[in-house]
């Protein structure tokens, strides 16, 4: 999912709306400060890619504008003027996202694909090892920290997350992307073959097609027909995200509009 490149109708039905990519846009909307890292300068991405020629994505159809300065949310003044009179319409206009679909454990993206890599001296032998690692010491259970670092398989592992004390589900969710984004970087930058597969996928939002998953993928297959609409995924795609912001920062690209580097999304303007 990436908020830049779709048109969002600000209405009544947007916040009934039981999608799961409105729900956290609206989410990121509202708390703005409490968002995780990660998934805020994922949808930043997607505010900051209005320019002169196109509107932000989020609108109100045929909103008035009395006034409009190019490329406003780049700036920090945000110039709107309703009036009867003499006034601009502007209507959203979108590009075309690309996506790169992945789903299973045998693709090198899954959390369960064995792949070695240390962090702090410590082996892991899959992201999700380090995931599940990472939720028992943030909670500190170290009980349970240490069981999962005895295990190899990978669905233990899973299992042994679930048994974590005093778990919070509101502080997992402001420091999971976090800790999958720290494990996903170790097992990148230490596996070349991983990482120019990562590489590979320049330019497109990578997204995991798994049907199951609501939180970390799309909750979709790639095949169904609603896969190449992120307004219609059934999931949030924390990992898609995850992996596409880790794409973006290994390769030094600080341009915020959207995934292209900069030549490259002046080659997609609309």
């Amino acid at each position: 999912m990436h908020a830049s490149l779709h048109e969002i109708i600000l209405d009544k039905d947007f916040t009934e709306n039981e999608n799961a990519f409105s729900k956290q846009l609206l989410d990121f909307l509202i708390e703005y400060k409490n968002s995780p890292k990660l998934l805020r300068k994922h949808l930043e991405r997607g505010i900051n890619s209005t320019n002169e020629k196109r509107t932000c994505f989020i609108t109100a159809p045929d909103f008035p504008l009395k006034s409009f300065e190019p490329g406003y949310f780049n700036s920090k003044h945000l110039e709107l003027g309703l009036s009867g009179g003499d006034i601009s319409w502007y209507k959203p206009k979108s590009l075309k996202e690309e996506y790169y679909f992945f789903y299973e454990t045998k693709h090198p993206f899954s959390q369960w694909h064995k792949s070695a890599f240390k962090i702090d001296n410590l082996t892991f032998n899959s992201a999700e090892q380090y995931m599940m690692y990472g939720k028992a010491k943030l909670f500190n259970d170290n009980e349970i920290a240490e069981k999962i670092m005895m295990t190899k398989n990978v669905r233990e592992q899973k299992s042994l997350g679930r048994e974590v004390q005093n778990f919070d589900l509101k502080i997992w969710n402001q420091n999971a992307l976090d800790i999958v984004y720290k494990g996903n970087r170790a097992k990148f930058e230490q596996n070349s073959e991983y990482l120019n597969l990562l590489l590979s996928t320049k330019g497109k939002t990578i997204a995991e097609a798994s049907p199951y998953d609501a939180v970390w993928g799309i909750g979709l297959t790639s095949d169904n027909k609603d896969s190449g609409n992120s307004l219609k995924w059934k999931g949030t795609n924390w990992l898609g995200i995850v992996l596409t912001e880790l794409r973006q920062d290994i390769m030094n690209n600080r341009f915020e509009n959207g995934y292209w580097e900069r030549e490259d999304y002046e080659k997609h303007n609309v």
